[in-house]
């Protein structure tokens, strides 16, 4: 809801619903949030789940970029874990490279970018498509497009078809949403015109997706679409 209004025509009741639903959902995140500042999957448990952190903070930090209300305490706390988790993490540590890619992406959005882990995750062995393009767009996030660049080209553009739970709740729609993404973000029209076609074809048929791959998609497409100038191409450097 983040994005609606870059995506279809919003009339004056419409648009405030749409800020009441967006505060609500950040009210309702503070039964998520464990004691490290960190999110469960489920409300009131205690127990954190990474990609979770990462999800719930992404949505903060672009609520807040957006002019929505977001308490301090709460959005400090999960900074302090994503920094914390972030420095921690190591190659074969038995997290992730997707969970890493997606918590330095969220920090560089934050504008709290760690460039030294992004350092270590990118000499990471077997990185994965899908972490590259996130770490791709982090780059591009700090201003090192170029470096970005390397990244997605080393990466490639296919991923294999699979919907599953997993540790990152995945799609190999949402990983296309999220390659579109960093494609936007690097300013590569060429790759993701037709990238954005498929893209917007998979979202509007009657197939079911999960709730974070119909999210991830429709943030993609809002970016691609020029609404969102927290999506300005990034620079060389």
């Amino acid at each position: 809801q983040l994005y609606l209004g870059d995506l279809v025509l919003l009339d004056e009741a419409r648009r405030k619903q749409v800020d009441t639903n967006v505060q609500a959902a950040i009210e309702r995140l503070r039964s998520f949030q464990a004691g490290d500042g960190g999110f469960s999957y489920w409300p009131g448990t205690g127990a954190v789940d990474q990609w979770a952190s990462n999800y719930a903070g992404h949505f903060l930090v672009e609520a807040r970029r957006l002019g929505y209300h977001v308490p301090d305490e709460m959005f400090d706390a999960w900074l302090a874990h994503q920094k914390q988790a972030a420095s921690a993490w190591t190659a074969g540590g038995g997290e992730s490279s997707a969970n890493q890619s997606y918590r330095l992406l969220t920090l560089a959005l934050a504008d709290h970018p760690d460039i030294g882990a992004m350092n270590r995750l990118r000499e990471a062995p077997q990185l994965g498509a899908m972490p590259a393009w996130q770490l791709a767009e982090a780059y591009a996030v700090v201003g090192l497009a170029d470096a970005g660049r390397e990244l997605m080209r080393a990466a490639g553009a296919s991923t294999e078809k699979y919907d599953n739970v997993g540790e990152t709740y995945g799609s190999d729609l949402r990983d296309q949403s999220i390659r579109l993404h960093a494609l936007v973000r690097l300013g590569n029209r060429k790759e993701a015109d037709p990238l954005a076609e498929t893209l917007g074809h998979d979202l509007s048929s009657q197939n079911w997706y999960s709730t974070q791959s119909t999210a991830y998609g429709l943030m993609a497409m809002a970016g691609y679409v020029g609404g969102n100038p927290a999506y300005a191409p990034a620079k060389t450097g």
